[in-house]
């Protein structure tokens, strides 16, 4: 990964660029230029391997990285790509819980780097950019875990009346009733 040397006003014109920053000023995108960094990997290079400690939130400013986890096995499975605008890294900004996933260069990449510590200053003051991202990252967060509860419902819920269910599937729908405030879990 090697650092690149991006004026701060080349930065602030890609984050003007960006839905997630519409409505941000010249001046309030290049505040927000100057906490980042900008970061190319090569094509196969890795960002971030899964499991590995994360702070900091990107961008991808050109290029396209693939996001994999290894499964119970030992297999690499390819779970999502992210491309030019994508951001990725987001929950890093938020807690100390480990990657999730390894991020892998599918090209050349540019991004945008933005160091959690960063973030956290910015929310704290109040910064415009800090705001939209904050935003953004709500609607994503709700987003995920309406596909959530929508694919786990799917998977609790039964065409049957229930008069044939084993044991462990009826325990699994009334736990995740419970979750859902449908009742109480025995």
């Amino acid at each position: 990964m090697a650092r690149l040397e991006l004026t701060q006003d080349e930065v602030a014109r890609a984050l003007l660029a960006h839905p997630i920053f519409n409505g941000l000023t010249t001046q309030e995108a290049r505040d927000f230029a100057g906490h980042c960094l900008v970061v190319h990997l090569h094509a196969n290079e890795v960002l971030f391997h899964q499991e590995d400690p994360a702070q900091d939130m990107y961008m991808v400013l050109a290029g396209r990285l693939t996001l994999s986890c290894v499964s119970p096995d030992d297999i690499p499975v390819v779970v999502g790509t992210v491309r030019d605008g994508g951001i990725l890294g987001e929950m890093g900004v938020f807690d100390d819980a480990p990657r999730s996933a390894t991020a892998t260069a599918a090209s050349d990449v540019t991004l945008l780097q933005l160091p959690g510590p960063a973030f956290s200053m910015m929310v704290d003051l109040g910064h415009a950019a800090a705001g939209n991202l904050l935003r953004w990252l709500r609607g994503q967060l709700c987003e995920r875990l309406r596909v959530l509860d929508e694919r786990l419902d799917a998977v609790f819920t039964s065409d049957n009346d229930g008069a044939n269910e084993d044991s462990v599937q009826k325990r699994a729908r009334d736990l995740w009733g419970a979750l859902r405030g449908e009742g109480e879990a025995q």
